[in-house]
Order: structure tokens, then C-alpha cells, then sequence
């Protein structure tokens, strides 16, 4: 492509514009142009734009897709990177030295520092179509070809035929496009910066994944894993995820900006478009019935000449359908088969054409291109029809124009104006047709106002335009993203850090934990110890010095124990809380990480204190079953002095003896009837007895066993486990006997009562 590097002085400072063209820049001039050719109008282009932009920096670059060239501007689709251009419109303006101070060469790409994204290229792109359109409608009205100039730059001249349509005509469709490229800018500015947005999550959820990734926690409880996390995510906010999270919010905030512009553009520009259509409108009608006007004298004149032709020889017919289309030119045309155009057709010619356009189209005394009544004043002595028909409805328009504007408040004064003056020539007979100024005032009005109007509406485009930059928030984003992957590295040590303290802070965490269930059996072992001192202080005889001082010295030592695993207890706690406490403070301030072996050493001694406690725990253990033993002891005296209380088995044996007598004293029947009543009686009654006597004897052993129990304990020494268990079970042996006994005697005796009832039922 090439490029054009333009030197100027302005306000007594340098002024650099730097153009660069795309290949096909000038493709829609005709015919196409030489290399010496380009670079003239390459120079043209620059000295124009240079004088036309605004001199707020000292270097300006500007990218051109699109060239059109008319006899007095320079149309371009351009952007300067930031804004697109659809239709620049430079008037030429050339300066002296162009050849010195403006330097062309080829390049194969745009440099960087245009900053021309791939959005940018695409929308310039998208209105490609736009500006094309309008080229091919401006040639086929101007017939604009490309600019043949010298180093002289010779001025082209334009015919009156020549000239450009109406451009207040274009007003609405430049509003439209306008319109339209804002919503496309607002739709590709929002589409990029929730692009943005969503790499910035992207990349802020990777580097936090690589920096967890990286330093695999391992952690076993949930609460520490989601520390981490945080702490990761606080890292990752200092390490420049602060920016981020600032650049996020930008973001946000500039996509609600930008998202409501397209409506409140809208909103803004839309009642003055209704305006503008209003007046574009009035306007139409007006050129309208000067359109029907010219048409309908084409159409009177054909009647007329169709008669002619109907009678005349095939040559002249040619000439009198030849003569037509010259008269009529751009009005109607008749065909080869002597077939009228269209009113349509003539509205879509001459529609768009500003009023001294008309004026020369009815009047003109251009020699190369006359005006209608010029070509059918053929006479100097006499009007020809087709004059009389053109004078006729031209001359009827006054009323009809004016008449426009009776109900239309703004304009109601040209009601009572005349809009068209006909000037009759006497000798030699002619005639001119032109507007009145009132007619020329309004058109100037309306022009005037719709050329605002769009100003206006250009402006604020151009406003919301500057607000639809997303240049600088892309920028920060881009370097808030490259900051933080540039600290991923840094962050990962702190966090491997942490997870180290946090590991530490588990170990030390499971080891209190632990420490706490041996605490609890310390409490349940005091707990019970206490208990078994409290009944044991009133069921033990007095008598019993040793005994008591035994227990005494128990319960002593069972405090002690107990007291010492509290302060074991409490001193693990406070360690632990130091350890946390270094461990938490690492959050704040995670430069200054805490002496790993110091933090391991305090673990050390915490598992050695839970050790301490487990020992305690463990001579408790011992103490309460040496106290369990005494426990055990007045138990088994308390059950034998109840299986005692409740082993007088003299009224059984009674009651047995009784009814044993009673059988025999009543007995009337044969002796030897009854023999084996009795004798089985009396073996009933022999082991009741039997089983009193052993009673009395186990009763006499318990006794005895008792006492040689607490013989034992009440001695200075305590009695080898093993003998005082085994003596124990001794005692649960013979107490197992009696309860036997007295359930055998309860056996015999109930055996002797069903006999003895059966014997008195007898005898009934």
C-alpha cells in the first residue's frame, strides 16, 4: 500500500499527517489513473486534510479505503483508529512545495502505532457498501471522473449539467446511517468489553487454578482448605489482582455507559428528524409539481405529435421522435415505438435535483445545453405548439406552489408569494424562467435548516462516539492481565507458605484434639474417684484406721494427678493459641513468614505434653482401680450383710416340721395306705432341715470371710491384687451357695404344703 508522510507548520509548531492507502483506495475513479496521477492526487488528499482537521496534537495517521474525487472536494471512508469516517468530505485545498514536504513510499503493512484493531477493520468494512452505493449514485448524476492533474493542479471545469444531486434530499438517509452505525459501535463496543470481561475472569480463574495447582495443599479439614483459597484469592488481589478487579468494574461500568447510547441517540435525534422529514417533505411536493408540470407538457406535446407521426413518412418520424427526446431530455423520452416514459420515471430523474438545477432544466441559454423553452422557441415570429403547452402549465404553477404552504405554519407567508417568474422577451422573442426569490429563500431555509439539524445530529453522534472509545479501558485490561500472569510466579510462594503454616496449624490442631478426649477421661476419672470417696466416707468402719488413711492417701494423690493434667491442659492451650496466632498473622502479612522450625519445636512439645497427659491419664486409671478395690469391698460386705439379714430360715423349718406332724397326727387311713405319703413327706422335711443347718454354717463363713476381707485392707500393705480377687470370688461363690440354699428350701417346703393339701382333700 502506499503511504503518504505530510510535513506542515502551524501556529509556529510542526505538524506531521501520516495517510496510508489501501490497494484499492482508488478504484471507483474513471478511468483509473497513473502512477504520476496518484501521487498528485496522494499530495491533493494530504495539503486538504491537513488544512481541514483540527490542530489538537502534533502528529495525526489516518487510514483511507476509499477515494471519490468531485471538482471542488474530496470525498474519503477513513478512520483515524479511533473514528470511522463514512463520508469525510475535504474541499481541495493546495499548498505550495507539495512535492518537498510530502514524502509517498510503499509499505506492506500499517504500523502499530495507528492502532488499527480487527473490529475497527471490520466495521470499516461493514460501510464499505454505504460508500460505494453513494458513488455510484453521485456518477450517474455527476459523471465524476478521476482527477487528471499536473504539478499545477489546472482547475476542471463543470458544466451546469454536471451539478450534484440536492443534498438535503440524502439528509434523512445520512441521519439513518449515522443512527445505525452508532448502534453498530455500541454493539461492537459492549461485544469487545464483555470479551474483555470474560478473559479477565478467564485469566484470573487460571492463575489462581496453576497457583493452587502448584502448591497441592493436602490440607485434611475443609475450613483450611477454604482459608487457602482465600488467602490465594487476597494474593492474587495484591499481586495485581487489585487492577483487575479495578479494570473489571471499569468495564462493567462502561458497557452500562455505552449499552443505553443507541436508544438515548434515538430518543435525542428523533423528533428532529420528524422535523427535517417535514420540511424534505414540503420541499418533495414542491419539485413534484414542477415535475408534473414539464411531464404533463411532454404528455400534451405528444398527443399532438402522435397524430402527426400518423400521417408522416418513416424518416420523418424518426426526426420529429428524435427532436422529442432532445426537447424533453431527462423529462420523458418516447420510445422507438413511439411509446411515452413514465411520470414515475420522470420523478425518479429529476427528483433529487436541487431547484437551480431546475431552473436551468426549463430556462438556459447555454448555447451546448439549452433550457426547454429555449428548445421550443423554434420561431422568431410565431410560439410553436409545444411552447404553448410548456408556457401554459408552467404558468399555471404559481397558485398550485403557493398553495403548498397555506397550512403549514412556518412557511404560511409564502402562501400569498409567487414562486416562478416568466419573462416574455420581445425582439428577439424569448422567454426565461426562473424562481422568485421567495422561491429561492425557502429553498434556502429549508436547506439551512436541514444542513444544521444534521450538524447537530453529527455532532452528538460524534460526542457519543468519543464516549463509545474503548481504547484506553482495553488497554488498562490488557496490561492489568499481562501484570498479574507476570506475578503468578511471585504468588505462588506465599500461598506455598501458607499452605505449610496451615498444615502446621492441623498437626498442632489434631494434637489438642486428642488432648481433649484424654482431658475428658481425666474428668471422668476425678469424676468417678469423687464419687466412690463420697459413699465410701460413710460406709467405712471407723475402726478401720489404715483402711481410711489408705483411702485417704488416694484421693489425695487422685487430685493431684488431676490438677496436674489441668495445667497440662492449659498450657497445650496456650501454646496452641501462640501457634495459631503466628499462623493468622501470616494473612496480613504474608512478606514476614514465621521460623518453621520454631513452629515445629512448639508441636514437638505439645505432642510431648499430650504424652504427659496420657500418662497421668493412665496412673489415674491405676489409682481409681486400686480405689474400686475398697468400692468392691464394702459392696460384697454390703450384700452379705443383706443375704444375712434375710437368710433366717428357722420359721421355714417350722412350718415344714408342722405339717410333717400334722399328716401323721390325722392320718385314719390304712397304715399302710398312706406309707408312702409319709415317707416321702419326710424326705421332703430331712432336706429342709438339711439345707437350714448347711445355712447357718455358710452364713458363719461369709461372716468370717468378711472379716478376714477387711482385715486385709485395713493392714498397712494392700493385699496382692490377684489374692484380693481371688478372695473376692471366693465370697461371690458362697453367696451364690446361700441364695441357692434358701431357694432349695423354698423348693422342699412348697413341695411339702402341696402334699399336705392333697392329704386334707383325701380325707374330705
Amino acid at each position: 500500500m502506499k503511504t503518504a508522510l505530510c510535513k506542515y507548520t502551524h501556529a509556529g509548531a510542526d505538524l506531521t499527517v501520516a495517510i496510508y492507502f489501501d490497494n484499492k483506495a482508488f478504484e471507483f475513479l474513471t478511468p483509473p489513473l497513473s502512477s504520476e496521477e496518484e501521487d498528485a492526487l496522494i499530495r491533493l488528499i494530504g495539503d486538504s486534510m491537513a488544512a481541514a482537521m483540527p490542530k489538537d496534537s502534533a502528529e495525526k495517521h489516518f487510514y483511507v479505503k476509499r477515494v471519490l474525487r468531485y471538482p471542488q472536494s474530496i470525498k474519503l471512508l477513513c478512520t483515524d483508529g479511533f473514528m470511522i469516517d463514512s463520508a469525510l468530505i475535504l474541499p481541495v485545498s493546495q499548498q505550495a512545495f507539495a512535492t518537498e514536504r510530502i514524502r509517498i513510499a510503499e509499505v506492506e503493512q500499517l504500523p502499530a502505532r495507528l492502532k488499527l484493531t480487527n473490529e475497527t477493520i471490520k466495521n470499516i468494512n461493514d460501510r464499505l457498501p454505504l460508500f460505494e452505493e453513494a458513488a455510484r449514485r453521485d456518477f450517474s448524476q455527476v459523471k465524476a471522473a478521476a482527477a487528471r492533474e499536473t504539478v499545477k493542479q489546472e482547475k476542471i471545469a463543470v458544466s451546469v449539467r454536471e451539478t450534484a444531486a440536492d443534498e438535503v434530499i440524502d439528509v434523512l438517509a445520512e441521519i439513518g446511517n449515522v443512527k445505525k452505525e452508532i448502534r453498530e459501535i455500541a454493539d461492537n463496543s459492549t461485544r469487545q468489553l464483555k470479551a474483555l470481561s470474560a478473559q479477565i475472569d478467564g485469566v484470573s480463574a487460571r492463575i489462581l487454578d496453576e497457583v493452587m495447582k502448584a502448591t497441592e495443599s493436602n490440607l485434611q479439614f475443609e475450613d483450611n482448605k477454604k482459608k487457602l483459597d482465600e488467602f490465594a484469592n487476597s494474593i492474587l488481589s495484591r499481586s495485581g489482582g487489585g487492577n483487575v478487579e479495578k479494570t473489571r468494574e471499569e468495564l462493567r461500568k462502561k458497557i452500562e455507559e455505552i449499552t443505553p447510547i443507541p436508544e438515548q441517540f434515538e430518543n435525542e435525534t428523533s423528533e428532529t428528524a420528524q422535523l427535517i422529514a417535514k420540511q424534505i417533505n414540503t420541499l418533495t411536493r414542491f419539485k413534484q409539481h414542477l415535475i408534473n408540470a414539464l411531464y404533463t407538457s411532454a404528455a400534451q406535446f405528444h398527443e399532438i405529435l402522435t397524430k402527426q407521426m400518423q400521417s408522416s413518412p418513416p424518416h420523418a418520424r424518426k426526426i420529429m421522435l428524435n427532436e422529442f427526446n432532445k426537447k424533453f431530455s431527462g423529462i420523458a423520452r418516447l420510445s422507438e415505438s413511439g411509446e411515452l416514459s413514465s411520470l414515475n420515471e420522470a420523478m425518479e430523474s429529476l427528483g433529487n435535483l436541487p431547484l437551480e438545477r431546475f431552473q436551468d432544466i426549463i430556462s438556459s441559454e447555454d448555447k451546448e445545453n439549452p433550457g426547454l423553452l429555449q428548445k421550443c422557441n423554434t420561431s422568431w415570429t410565431e410560439e410553436s405548439p409545444e411552447l404553448q403547452i410548456v408556457m401554459k402549465n408552467i404558468g399555471q404553477l404559481n397558485p398550485i406552489l403557493s398553495g403548498i404552504f397555506k397550512d403549514d405554519p412556518e412557511f404560511s407567508r409564502y402562501a400569498r408569494e409567487d414562486m416562478i417568474q416568466i419573462i416574455r422577451i420581445p425582439f428577439p422573442r424569448s422567454f426565461q424562467f426562473k424562481f422568485s426569490s421567495s422561491a429561492l429563500g425557502y429553498k434556502k431555509s429549508v436547506d439551512d435548516f436541514c444542513r444544521t439539524q444534521k450538524d447537530k445530529i453529527i455532532n452528538l453522534s460524534k460526542a457519543y462516539k468519543r464516549t463509545m472509545q474503548i481504547d484506553d479501558v482495553r488497554d488498562k485490561t490488557q496490561r492489568a492481565m499481562t501484570e498479574i500472569q507476570r506475578q503468578t510466579a511471585l504468588m505462588k510462594k506465599p500461598v506455598a507458605d501458607y499452605r505449610d503454616l496451615l498444615k502446621r496449624k492441623e498437626s498442632s490442631g489434631m494434637i489438642i484434639a486428642s488432648a481433649n478426649k484424654d482431658h475428658a477421661l481425666t474428668m471422668q476419672y476425678t469424676k468417678t474417684a469423687n464419687q466412690l470417696l463420697e459413699v465410701m466416707n460413710t460406709k467405712v468402719d471407723p475402726t478401720l484406721k489404715n483402711m481410711l488413711k489408705k483411702i485417704s492417701n488416694l484421693a489425695q494423690e487422685i487430685q493431684a494427678r488431676s490438677d496436674a493434667s489441668e495445667n497440662i491442659i492449659q498450657s497445650m492451650n496456650s501454646a496452641k493459641a501462640r501457634i495459631d496466632f503466628t499462623i493468622n498473622k501470616f494473612t496480613s502479612q504474608p512478606g514476614e513468614i514465621p521460623s518453621l522450625a520454631d513452629l515445629d519445636a512448639k508441636i514437638a512439645a505439645l505432642e510431648e505434653q499430650r504424652k504427659s497427659l496420657m500418662e497421668e491419664n493412665r496412673v489415674l486409671e491405676s489409682l481409681n482401680a486400686r480405689l474400686s478395690v475398697y468400692d468392691n469391698a464394702i459392696n460384697i460386705a454390703d450384700k452379705i450383710a443383706a443375704a444375712v439379714a434375710q437368710s433366717n430360715m428357722r420359721k421355714q423349718q417350722s412350718e415344714a416340721k408342722s405339717l410333717l406332724l400334722q399328716l401323721i397326727k390325722n392320718q385314719t387311713r390304712d397304715p399302710a395306705s398312706t406309707e408312702q405319703l409319709k415317707k416321702h413327706m419326710i424326705e421332703l422335711y430331712t432336706r429342709v432341715d438339711t439345707s437350714v443347718s448347711g445355712i447357718d454354717k455358710a452364713i458363719n463363713e461369709l461372716m468370717e470371710a468378711k472379716k478376714q476381707l477387711f482385715s486385709d485392707l485395713n493392714n498397712k500393705s494392700d493385699p496382692p491384687a490377684s489374692e484380693f480377687e481371688k478372695n473376692l470370688q471366693n465370697i461371690s461363690d458362697k453367696l451364690q451357695a446361700l441364695e441357692e440354699a434358701k431357694n432349695l428350701v423354698q423348693t422342699n417346703l412348697s413341695s411339702l404344703r402341696k402334699l399336705s393339701l392333697e392329704s386334707t382333700m383325701e380325707k374330705k
